[in-house]
């Protein structure tokens, strides 16, 4: 059957009988053709339907269920009501309309920003022991994880992290202290499989470092997640994985079972490349967490993607001048940073030449806003540089709302460019003796 289907903007995959052309469906009258609005099926009938979704729909079952949890709060996550200039409302799609990314605010906030933020975003990288699970060649080694593919690519990028958390974690947890770990948009859950591997490395050292749960969110449920399995205690195994399949914007971290029966463990929530507004909700995911340590390691990407509505350091731009439009043409430049050709050219890592560069980029820029498209000088390069510098401003305004909440918050580049061009890191810690650090 090849009808189409508006609200599912697809073509019927349906199978008609022989010598028709249109499905046992579709040879109803319009009437009659009805569309689960919880699991898109095709149904026959206003009765079927009502039996169907009031009875028989398994994915309206599941959301009841979920929505009966204490930590399901509908969109707690989108925005913060005490926000100036914030709506409650849900955030709306962009327009279709090509957005003019040349704009004289953007240029005059960009060299003011880059004036008061002269020194570039340190590269540091961290290693964990999952590097000694590599062979000479760089290969995985006999004693790698079964249950995580093994990627060149991707190795780095969690070695680092996972040392990066490894650090933070044993700057906090002393003594008998247990930590849980929050995988914010975990996909199938590969990163908090690794961290557990490099801590039960960890167990044969002078290290105390231990997690006592995880928890994985994400709003799809995957076939072949990673779950390295249950740990004993007594006669009775303990799941060490928790999933939670729901959308971030309406995960209440404060209130999971786990943390009221265990006060004093410290809560860690680990992000790697949440899209867009993910980061931000992820940010206050971890915001919402009542004890009194709280550590997160982020790593923002797909700056382009991110709202006026959902993007929580938005009253720190509204303090520099910065509007709505001006946040799109913002967040639009963002894509400068990594759709471009050579965006993974390991000299666009942030240092002292990037920066005298970015500078003279910013003055090409400014003089090319007033000439026509194709006299305009700007080069690729320059162009990469004040995407990753638009990055970098993004990060800045949710570091700012984060010092705002209490943390302690540090940006750094967790691996080189060449590697990726989403290599900023952002380490938060709230403790009650945490001093405040600058933020770049």
């Amino acid at each position: 059957c090849k009808e189409w289907i508006e609200p599912l903007q697809q073509r019927c995959n349906r199978r008609c009988s022989g010598g028709e052309t249109q499905c046992a469906f579709h040879l109803q009258p319009a009437t009659e053709q009805f569309i689960c609005k919880f699991c898109s099926a095709l149904i026959v009938g206003e009765k079927a339907h009502t039996r169907h979704t009031e009875f028989k729909c398994e994915t309206r079952k599941r959301q009841l269920a979920l929505q009966a949890q204490p930590y399901w709060r509908e969109d707690v996550n989108l925005h913060d009501n005490e926000a100036p200039g914030n709506t409650t409302e849900a955030p709306t799609p962009e327009p279709a309309t090509r957005v003019d990314l040349w704009s004289h605010n953007i240029a005059d906030f960009l060299l003011d920003y880059l004036s008061q933020n002269s020194e570039p975003l340190s590269l540091d990288i961290a290693v964990s022991p999952l590097r000694s699970q590599c062979t000479a060649e760089g290969g995985p080694g006999p004693s790698w994880p079964s249950g995580v593919p093994f990627s060149k690519h991707h190795l780095p990028q969690q070695d680092s992290l996972i040392g990066h958390t490894l650090t933070a974690l044993g700057r906090v947890q002393t003594g008998n202290v247990q930590s849980c770990v929050f995988e914010l948009g975990a996909g199938k859950a590969r990163l908090s499989h690794l961290l557990h591997h490099a801590l039960s490395l960890q167990s044969d050292t002078e290290s105390n470092l231990s997690v006592e749960k995880y928890f994985v969110v994400d709003h799809g449920s995957f076939r072949h997640c990673s779950k390295p399995g249950a740990k004993s205690q007594g006669d009775t195994r303990i799941e060490l994985f928790e999933r939670f399949a729901m959308d971030l914007k309406d995960f209440y971290a404060g209130e999971v079972p786990f943390l009221k029966q265990h006060a004093h463990v410290i809560p860690l929530c680990l992000a790697k490349h949440p899209c867009g507004a993910a980061t931000d909700m992820a940010i206050r995911c971890m915001k919402d967490l009542k004890q009194k340590t709280v550590i997160g390691i982020i790593a923002p990407c797909c700056h382009h993607r991110c709202s006026w509505e959902t993007y929580c350091g938005k009253e720190w731009l509204i303090n520099h001048g910065v509007n709505k439009v001006d946040f799109n043409v913002l967040a639009r430049l963002c894509s400068w940073g990594t759709t471009l050709p050579n965006s993974n050219d390991e000299s666009l890592t942030d240092s002292t030449s990037t920066l005298k560069e970015l500078a003279t980029a910013l003055g090409t820029y400014k003089s090319d806003i007033q000439t026509p498209d194709n006299a305009r000088q700007l080069e690729p390069r320059q162009k990469q540089l004040i995407g990753r510098l638009c990055k970098r401003v993004l990060n800045g305004g949710r570091a700012w709302y984060m010092k705002q909440c209490g943390f302690a918050v540090s940006t750094c580049q967790f691996v080189s460019c060449g590697l990726t061009p989403e290599n900023n890191l952002m380490v938060a810690t709230r403790a009650q003796d945490a001093s405040a650090s600058s933020v770049a």
